[in-house]
């Protein structure tokens, strides 16, 4: 640094420009170099970089410990890059990579899986975007999986389209209400049906906690021959009185 200023003074003074000007120019280089070092978008930018190529650098160090071909690295790694360029964040995807490489996955299923979970993390967004609430998803990873994973699990779009709206306000309980969700979905329980709990129970004081406890309701009003649909209608009816489970047990089943 030091040499390149020498040599500037003497170009200056080759050329016969004044003294104060030589001192102006300098001053003016140290003013540019002082902003680009401490220039927040640049550092923002090197943070980014630094995470993206740490990300590869983890999948690269697994990969090899496992003894994958370089050839077969560099194809996982360019699916990495083909997430980063389409917004999915890189350490989303390395559980997929560790899960592969734990069972002794090929490359090439590897590669498949990843691009399928890209899709799935895609069209999720896709969806958040289609209910206006894109930023407050995207911003919880884990609410972003999830979606992703009720997709993969064959949940259609336009149920999971559903509860999102139906937790726009409140982001947080999508993953327990999701998850009540497949479960009366598995147990029997129509779509219809399922996504009226989902909005009585989202909409209602009862903790978020306690949401799995519903399907327990439903096994007790089998016990006391209640149709499904009919204690559907009772949850929601009665959900945006209660404060808990137990209350609203007590309201609709005894």
């Amino acid at each position: 640094m030091r040499s390149g200023f020498t040599t500037n003074k003497r170009f200056f003074a080759d050329a016969g420009v004044p003294r104060g000007t030589l001192r102006f120019y300098s001053f003016m280089v140290m003013v540019l170099l002082l902003f680009f070092w401490s220039s927040p978008l640049l550092l923002i930018a090197e943070e980014g970089g630094g995470s993206t190529s740490g990300t590869s650098s983890k999948v690269e160090g697994i990969l090899e410990e496992h003894g994958y071909s370089e050839s077969d690295i560099q194809g996982v790694l360019n699916v990495f890059l083909g997430a980063q360029n389409k917004g999915v964040p890189g350490d989303m995807l390395v559980p997929r990579v560790q899960e592969g490489v734990a069972k002794g996955v090929p490359a090439p299923r590897l590669v498949g899986a990843l691009k399928r979970d890209i899709d799935y993390l895609m069209n999720a967004r896709r969806l958040f975007a289609e209910a206006e609430a894109e930023g407050v998803f995207l911003s919880r990873e884990s609410q972003w999986k999830r979606a992703a994973n009720m997709l993969a699990a064959g949940f259609g779009s336009d149920e999971l389209g559903r509860l999102i709206q139906i937790c726009r306000e409140d982001p947080d309980k999508f993953r327990p209400i999701s998850l009540l969700y497949a479960s009366l979905s598995t147990w029997g329980l129509s779509k219809e049906d399922g996504l009226s709990v989902a909005e009585a129970l989202v909409s209602s004081a009862i903790p978020s906690e306690e949401y799995e406890g519903i399907l327990d309701l439903y096994r007790a009003a089998r016990r006391e021959r209640i149709r499904p649909e009919e204690l559907t209608e009772r949850i929601a009816a009665r959900a945006g009185s209660s404060e808990s489970v137990e209350e609203l047990e007590r309201v609709i089943l005894r």
